[in-house]
Formats: structure tokens, sequence, C-alpha cells
């Protein structure tokens, strides 16, 4: 019994990034900066394209958001490929977020979005697409680190949403789920905690922004560089 129990406790551990080998594998990973040719692909794009795409990041449910498991640290990664700052912040934040697209929706109909969503942060952002779809607002794209959901499957797109990728990390425990008509990456990650950080995360994101932003404008770019072992359909 005694056995059973330090295990389930474990585990629970674990889930919370307080086990100590979980904590120091997040906030000690060196941060990669974009390589080369995702900044090239970035440098082709037509002017006004990487302003006019907002992104909203929402973390999961972590009880140290600047230490453990949050996307805070990929906001660099993403503004040196020169998009805007995304806002990341935790699911508390979700209405304000959804103001804050309402109003440049109405300001620029031209605008585009793209709500990036880790570990049950991923439910917040689906259930934001399905609030914003009855204010006529188009979701570009929805990209879902190591996913998980007590209400959605993620097995049905909001009809207002353009695309949904999902990144998951290969981590005995919380690993998100690759669904049909989802485009998938794999991340090499013991840690479903340190799955936002890993290098190639970072560089699954950076590619579809920056397809997200080129589609949106008609912009023809160079197919990315990806190994078949890399991406996963």
């Amino acid at each position: 019994m005694r056995s059973s129990s330090g295990f389930r406790i474990l585990i629970g551990l674990l889930a919370l990034g307080t086990l100590p080998g979980s904590m120091v594998a997040d906030p000690l990973l060196p941060l990669a900066s974009p390589p080369s040719d995702l900044r090239e692909r970035c440098e082709a794009l037509p002017a006004g394209c990487r302003e006019r795409l907002h992104i909203y990041m929402i973390n999961g449910f972590t009880i140290l958001p600047h230490m453990c498991g949050s996307m805070n640290a990929m906001a660099p990664y993403v503004e040196d490929l020169g998009f805007g700052k995304p806002k990341i912040a935790c699911h508390y934040w979700r209405w304000s977020y959804q103001n804050d697209i309402r109003r440049i929706h109405s300001m620029d109909p031209q605008a585009r979005f793209v709500l990036v969503g880790y570990s049950m942060g991923a439910s917040v952002v689906y259930s934001m697409a399905q609030s914003l779809e009855k204010d006529g607002v188009f979701i570009d794209l929805i990209v879902l680190i190591d996913g998980h959901s007590l209400i959605h499957d993620f097995k049905e797109t909001p009809s207002n949403v353009g695309r949904v990728v999902s990144i998951n990390a290969t981590a005995w425990a919380l690993a998100g789920k690759c669904r049909p008509g989802q485009t998938c990456y794999t991340v090499d990650s013991f840690f479903h905690l340190a799955a936002p950080r890993r290098p190639e995360a970072l560089r699954f994101l950076g590619m579809e922004l920056i397809e997200t932003a080129a589609a949106a404008h008609g912009a023809a770019l160079p197919s990315a560089d990806l190994t078949r072992e890399e991406k996963k359909k």
C-alpha cells in the first residue's frame, strides 16, 4: 500500500512541476535562437505581413509560471523573427485577450490571429476560438503544445479556425496526441514541462507563424527544410 501511495505522489509531483528534476529541466534549458533559414524566410515576407499577425499564448495550469512549464520564454524567439511581442499569460487572462482580439478586429478587419495553448491552456484557446466565432472573428491558426482538456477532444476544429497544429513531446507522462486533420510535430523531450522551450518546438512554431503570415497575404515562400522524422502528419 505504501509503495502504491508513494507512486501516486510521485506522479502528482511530476505533473505539478514540483519535483526537483522537473523543476530544473525547464529553467536551465538554453533557449535557442532562430536558425538562419527561418530568418531568411521571414525576410522574404512582404512588408506588413508580420506586423498584422497577432499572437496570444495561454499557459497551462502551472504553479510556477516563470520557472516551470510555461511559454513565457518563447516571446524573445518570436520577436527575433520579426513578429510583434506575443501576449502570454495564464487562463485568467482569457477574457481580456478575447476583448483585445475583438477590438483589433473591429479596427482592422484584415488583422490575423494566432492562438497558442500549452498543456491545459490548449483547452482555453479552443474555448476562446469558439467564443470569437460568434463575433465573426477568424482565427488563422491554433497551435497546441502537449495539449490537454477536460471539455474538448480536439477532434473537431471550430468553423472559424483555419488550421490546427499539434506539437507533442515524447514524454512518458502528459504528452499530447495528434488528432486527424491536424498538422503534427514531435519534440524529443522527456519532461512535459520542458516541451515549450525545446529547440524543435521553437522551430516548428516559427515555421508555422511564417507560413500563416505568408498565406494570409498570398505570398509564396520556399518550403521549409524538414526531415521525415521531424514532421508527422
